[in-house]
């Protein structure tokens, strides 16, 4: 398992990566939202890595707050986990291969 699947399991459930994984390579929309912590950091990381098509509350054009999710049709709401990442990240970007690479990875775990 990759630095990015660790980090990305601390944020979201088994299941929710696996919705995450599917939506990404069908190019959905995904709204992350919730108390927990780390939406706008994950958003981020996956626009660094020319991901754009997850979403943090701030880019939804609403009121921005932790439960703001984008009123699009067909958008899928991804509600985060509210738990500490353990471990600090080594970088805060992962390259687009490492990132489909753990999205793939969490696919194949299905069960």
């Amino acid at each position: 398992m990759n630095q990015f699947s660790t980090y990305l399991k601390t944020m979201l459930t088994d299941t929710q990566i696996q919705v995450l994984s599917i939506a990404i390579q069908n190019h959905g929309t995904v709204c992350l939202y919730g108390a927990g912590l780390g939406k706008s950091t994950l958003a981020r990381i996956f626009r660094s890595a020319g991901i754009h098509t997850v979403l943090a509350p701030e880019d939804c054009s609403t009121d921005a707050d932790c439960y703001s999710v984008l009123d699009y049709p067909g958008a899928i709401a991804l509600c985060m986990k509210n738990e500490p990442f353990s471990n600090a990240l080594d970088k805060d970007s992962f390259s687009k291969e490492e990132i489909m690479a753990g999205l793939e990875d969490a696919l194949r775990r299905k069960h």
